[in-house]
Parts: structure tokens; sequence; C-alpha cells
């Protein structure tokens, strides 16, 4: 049974540069959480931002690899099995709590769940990735304007460069040096 409800919202804000075909940038995220009534706002606020760094992890690097024949997992390690870093997470990272929220069932001191919910929040990068990837596909072709960019996670840098449909064919290097 559900002891009690939480709520909360996030917004993202990402740049992607296809021609690098890495990782998108995540300039800033905006998360309000329904804490209830915090018994430490800075406990409260570093457990809401690692959770969401962790749904970060597996919504954009985090990806696995089966031997087809064995089946044994190939990315055991930190070689294969990118978890988020320092260069991953937003830039700029605001946490913003419901205020008179407290959980009027029985909770400690009124107090709700922090960590694991913010983890959810981390689809607003994903959703933000694809308006990115959206925005590529209409900068290439105008014809193929659609909101509809089929992109699950984990978002990885493969994933989004197959996404965008780039005709890499279209693109040339000139370097001078005058």
């Amino acid at each position: 049974p559900v002891q009690y409800e939480r709520f909360g919202a996030a917004i993202a804000l990402v740049e992607y540069d296809a021609l690098a075909a890495g990782p998108p940038s995540i300039l800033k995220t905006v998360l309000v959480t329904d804490q209830g009534t915090s018994l430490n706002p800075n406990i409260d606020a570093g457990q809401a931002q690692g959770a969401f760094v962790m749904g970060l992890g597996y919504l954009t690097s985090e990806t696995y690899s089966f031997d087809p024949k064995t089946g044994v997992n190939q990315s055991s390690g930190t070689w294969e099995y990118k978890v988020p870093s320092t260069f991953d997470i937003p830039l700029d990272f605001d946490i913003i709590f419901l205020a008179n929220h407290p959980n009027s069932k029985e909770g400690i001191y009124s107090s709700k769940a922090v960590g694991e919910p913010a983890t959810l929040a981390a689809t607003s990068v994903l959703s933000a990735i694809r308006h990115a990837v959206n925005a590529v596909r209409e900068d290439e072709n105008k014809e193929e304007s659609s909101l509809a960019v089929l992109l699950a996670g984990p978002a990885s840098p493969t994933a989004l460069s197959q996404a965008t449909k780039l005709d890499w064919t279209k693109f040339s290097y000139h370097h001078s040096l005058s």
C-alpha cells in the first residue's frame, strides 16, 4: 500500500553538437520536489541531486552489452559501462522544495522520501535531448519535421548520431592556413 504521495517536476536545457557526435551538454536543470517537512534541507538537496544523476546515467550512458552466445555481461567494468562523471551533470542545477506539503500520514516529523523519487525526474533530460535531435533533423531535412523522435534510453552518443539521420557524405572539411 502507498503510505503517502510525492510530487515533483523537472525541466532541462541541453545543447547537442551533432557534428561533434559526442554526448549533449546539460546546461541547466530545475528540479521541483515534494520532500514534506525537510529534516535537513542540505542533505535533502544532495539526495535529490544524487538520485537525479543516477537517473541521468540510466537514460544517457549506462549501456549493457551481452555476449550473444554465452549471455555473459561484456560491460562489467568502467571501460565499457559508463556511469555519469562530473562532465555529465548539469552545469546549473537548481533544487526547489515545495513549501507547505507536510507528510500528514505516518512519516518521521512529517518528512517524505527525497532521494529515489527524483530519479524519475531525469526523464526531463531525455525529453530535452529528443527535442535537440529533432532540431538537428529539421535543420538537415525540412520535410522531416516531427517531434516524434524515437529515442529510447540510454541516449548514448552512438544512439544520438543514428537518431539525427545526418547524411555524413554531405559534409566536407576545408582547411586553409591563410
